[in-house]
């Protein structure tokens, strides 16, 4: 197995492991909630991002989309890349 491939592996693993608890909450809201109709309560600048290995970075565009003043991004896979986006989004500067 290349590195690269076990890099990737280990990453959608620990987010997996990560999520396990909770991410059948986030498969219910999108099942309740009409796609159709944009959640109305989400007034602020949101950021909607998944990395790369992530199962939700197809759809990142169509969800920020959904979301009045959404900005879609792709993360890349370096933890300190994904980082300084996040906080360059936070500080408003991203």
């Amino acid at each position: 197995m290349a590195a690269a491939d076990a890099e990737r592996l280990h990453l959608e693993v620990t987010e997996v492991l990560e999520a396990y608890a909770t991410c059948h909450l986030l498969a219910s809201a999108a099942v309740a909630h009409p796609l159709a109709e944009p959640p109305r309560l989400l007034a602020p600048p949101r950021l909607v991002c998944a990395a790369p290995y992530d199962q939700w970075q197809g759809v990142v565009a169509d969800a920020a989309s959904l979301v009045p003043r959404g900005l879609a991004l792709a993360l890349t896979v370096p933890l300190h890349e994904r980082v300084a986006v996040t906080a360059q989004f936070l500080d408003g500067s991203g």
